[in-house]
C-alpha cells in the first residue's frame, strides 16, 4: 500500500479511489479482490481469540445459531465483492452478479487492474517453491516481472 499525507501542510490532493489491501473504494462503491477466497475471515489469529466474542461467535457458529450473513465470517469467501456503500454500509449485498451495476463493477475492475500493474503487486502469487527468484528486466519497459526457477 502507497500511502499519502492526508493531514497538515504536506497533505496530498484528494484521491478519486483510496487503496487497501486487496479493495479500493471510490466515494459510492467499494470493490474487494480476494486472492484466496478459500481461506474465511474467520482464521485463528491468536490475539482476536483472546477476546470472548470471538470465542462466543465460533460457538455459536458451530452449534448453527447464526444467520446467513453472520455465518459468512467463518465460510469461503467470493472471488470479488462489490458493494454499493450509499444504499449498504455495511457490505450485506454483494453486487458482483447484478446485471445493473455491470458497468460500475467493470470501471472498478479496470481501475485496480491499472492500480496492480501499477504498482508490481505480487501478493496474488503463491509464495514458496515456485517462485524461487523474482527479478525484473532492467531497460525493459514492461510492467511484469520475470519469473524463473534456479
Amino acid at each position: 500500500m502507497q500511502g499519502k499525507p492526508f493531514l497538515g501542510e504536506k497533505m496530498a490532493a484528494k484521491r478519486k479511489y483510496v487503496y487497501a489491501f486487496c479493495d479500493r473504494m471510490g466515494e459510492r462503491f467499494k470493490y474487494i479482490r480476494n486472492y484466496m477466497p478459500q481461506r474465511p475471515n474467520g482464521q485463528h489469529i491468536c490475539y482476536m481469540w483472546e477476546a470472548l466474542g470471538y470465542q462466543a461467535w465460533e460457538k455459536a457458529w458451530k452449534e448453527g445459531k447464526c444467520n446467513e450473513v453472520q455465518s459468512r465470517f467463518w465460510l469461503p469467501k467470493p472471488a470479488e465483492e462489490f458493494y454499493d456503500l450509499q444504499t449498504d454500509p455495511y457490505e450485506i449485498h454483494n453486487l458482483t452478479y447484478n446485471p445493473f451495476f455491470q458497468n460500475e463493477l467493470d470501471r472498478f475492475r479496470k481501475k485496480y487492474k491499472e492500480y496492480e500493474l501499477k504498482m508490481k503487486d505480487l501478493s496474488f502469487l503463491r509464495k514458496g517453491n515456485d517462485v524461487t527468484i523474482i527479478k525484473y528486466w532492467k531497460g525493459i519497459d514492461s510492467k511484469f516481472a520475470l519469473f524463473y526457477k534456479e
